[in-house]
């Protein structure tokens, strides 16, 4: 029993461990571009950047002759700078979104196996309309089908698991990243945001959807909370866009330390994912004990 759970969160482990070795690729590429335009700014300043790549594509009335196109990409130093972050950062956020979606899957399968292992572990309403003899005859194909079945997921998983766990002993509210039910909440609204407004959240906005999801009070949304939310946004013209970037930050000028923000993100993902998976075993193996006890 403990193997299938530990399997589970290994195979989620390993897929997001390959998430990250593509966004660093895609880092690695962000870096040489901004170093070749700070190459341009110290030996060319009067000179624009712009892209060698010729647009190629086909005249079908033409009987698909081959068309390549005269035009080129061509803008300021300052311009190719902002353009270059602001793809860098929506490829970041995309990494993210696939990460909380990997979490999604992950916890299906968890719920999944452990209705499967311990048949008194769901709610009564998960396994619909069926004799309750008939439960324990039922493969664990049948667990997966059911699990795809329950609704508001991975919201409903939760509340479940919140039951039989009691998660909220876990996470102490009064420190932003150790508040594990606002961080999957935050990034939740997040993954929302980047796939259905581009990546722009008012803050504001932001605010209300956690208190409204009961995730937070108002009274608890303190200075600490406000600012580790803007940890997450930019400046000026980016102040209600989620950044995921690197950046650096000199709390000790002489000993400057860079934040992956997307990478600290997908931490608090797996973090989560770990504490049910270790949460998961100990229930089993006591459920385990109690039955050899019998």
């Amino acid at each position: 029993m403990v193997v299938r759970i530990k399997s589970i969160f290994e195979e989620f482990e390993q897929d997001v461990h390959e998430l990250a070795f593509y966004a660093d690729i895609v880092q690695k590429s962000y870096e040489k571009y901004l170093s070749e335009i700070e190459e341009h700014k110290q030996n060319h300043s009067d000179v624009d950047f712009y892209s060698s790549k010729w647009a190629v594509y086909f005249d079908i009335l033409k009987n698909h002759e081959k068309m390549i196109s005269d035009l080129r990409v061509e803008k300021t130093l300052e311009q190719t700078s902002d353009d270059i972050f602001f793809h860098y950062n929506k490829q970041m956020q995309w990494f993210l979104v696939d990460a909380y979606e990997m979490y999604e899957k992950f916890i299906d399968k968890l719920y999944a196996v452990m209705g499967y292992l311990d048949n008194n572990f769901w709610d009564a309403s998960d396994f619909g309309e069926i004799q309750l003899n008939d439960i324990s005859n039922k493969n664990e194909e049948w667990f997966f089908g059911q699990t795809k079945k329950k609704k508001e997921k991975p919201y409903s998983i939760v509340r479940v698991l919140e039951k039989r766990f009691n998660l909220k002993q876990y996470f102490d509210k009064k420190i932003p990243n150790t508040n594990y039910d606002f961080l999957m909440q935050l990034i939740s609204e997040f993954r929302h945001a980047i796939v259905h407004d581009k990546g722009f959240l008012d803050k504001k906005v932001l605010k209300n959807k956690l208190i409204k999801h009961k995730i937070i009070k108002a009274d608890e949304f303190t200075e600490e909370y406000e600012e580790y939310v803007d940890f997450y946004y930019g400046k000026d013209k980016y102040k209600i866009l989620i950044c995921l970037t690197t950046i650096r930050s000199a709390f000790i000028p002489a000993l400057p330390i860079d934040y992956n923000r997307r990478l600290i993100l997908t931490q608090h993902i797996l973090s989560y994912a770990y504490l049910l998976t270790q949460l998961s075993i100990k229930h089993l193996e006591k459920k385990q004990l109690d039955n050899t006890n019998d």
